[in-house]
């Protein structure tokens, strides 16, 4: 996986930035990018709100450059988490994941727009914090908050409405590219306030979607199980663009398995289970002849507060 998460996080002025952004004096007075004072004498954060709104929404394009090699996916699904802050999460595996959030949080110099990256790597929690250091329209540039833009970089771009890019540096090595599109655009709800909270603050809370596979022949050997959850149906063609993915691996002799997905958006879904006879599916992002398939599509609502296990049955087989 690809955590550039780093310890030591605490507020402070982020020395390094430059002038390659047109807006910028950063946090040396106590504002963030192009800040203006408002009407009550505090800063204003319109910019840094606005970013919100247009973050917001399903993303999908290939991660690269990363310590452990390239992933073609990585989909990201960016929505309210809370009133004040955006969060997505991405599974490489039962075990490994990638976490963003995005809110505006009180710094040693005021309130700060502040991106979130981490996630379990390894059997280790990661979770650092960059602030805004400069921005314009387009390029927004975060820096670790006490080490600096030499120590930690993150660079999100957004060269149009539809799509973004980030590239993270730590120690002045690339550690991740990440190029994507916008699947599917997302709606913040109507309390989604920006407000400024704690600096120290957890992720929000969200449910665990759990699914139960289960078939009847006992498996020859060890074989990949997939957990495939959309907002919109995939139907025979997989025309969808999951939200989350989940594998696990099922034992030799098993007919069942059980999948947690953490940190769940609550809301409405389509549920696909994969059963990989063949092993290919992480390549392919598509079944292969032979694989099995729970029934297509079964619609299924997470509750912001579900403590029970969907139950999805491999009863179909590919030709």
């Amino acid at each position: 996986m690809f955590i550039w998460a780093c310890a030591d996080d605490s507020a402070g002025a982020p020395p390094g930035a430059d002038a390659r952004f047109a807006a910028t004096d950063a946090l040396d007075d106590g504002r963030v990018g192009d800040a203006r004072p408002a009407a009550d004498g505090s800063a204003s954060l319109a910019a840094e709100q606005a970013l919100l709104v247009r973050l917001a929404g399903l993303w999908t394009g290939p991660a690269t450059r990363t310590p452990l090699g390239d992933f073609p996916v990585m989909n990201m699904d960016l929505r309210a988490a809370d009133h004040r802050t955006l969060f997505s999460r991405f599974d490489l595996d039962a075990g490994n994941n990638l976490r963003f959030a995005f809110a505006i949080e009180d710094t040693a110099t005021g309130p700060t727009l502040v991106y979130r990256n981490g996630g379990d790597f390894g059997g280790l929690m990661r979770d650092t914090r960059t602030v805004l250091v400069e921005h314009d329209e387009t390029d927004w540039r975060f820096c670790h908050p006490d080490r600096g833009c030499d120590y930690l970089e993150a660079h999100w771009r957004l060269p149009d409405a539809d799509r973004v890019e980030l590239i993270v540096d730590v120690r002045g090595q690339r550690h991740v590219e990440w190029r994507a599109s916008r699947a599917e655009a997302r709606t913040l709800p109507l309390d989604f306030d920006a407000a400024t909270g704690a600096f120290d603050a957890p992720f929000p809370p969200l449910p665990t979607l759990t699914a139960q596979v289960t078939w009847v022949d006992p498996l020859p050997a060890e074989t990949p199980v997939w957990l495939l959850v959309s907002t919109t149906a995939c139907g025979l063609a997989g025309r969808c663009t999951p939200a989350r993915i989940l594998s696990t691996q099922a034992p030799a002799g098993a007919t069942e398995a059980t999948l947690a997905l953490e940190q769940v958006h609550p809301g409405d879904y389509f549920l696909n289970a994969v059963l990989d006879r063949n092993g290919n599916f992480r390549a392919r992002r598509f079944p292969d002849r032979g694989d099995g398939l729970s029934l297509l599509d079964r619609a299924y609502t997470l509750a912001a507060d579900a403590a029970d296990a969907v139950e999805l049955g491999i009863v179909l087989t590919v030709p």
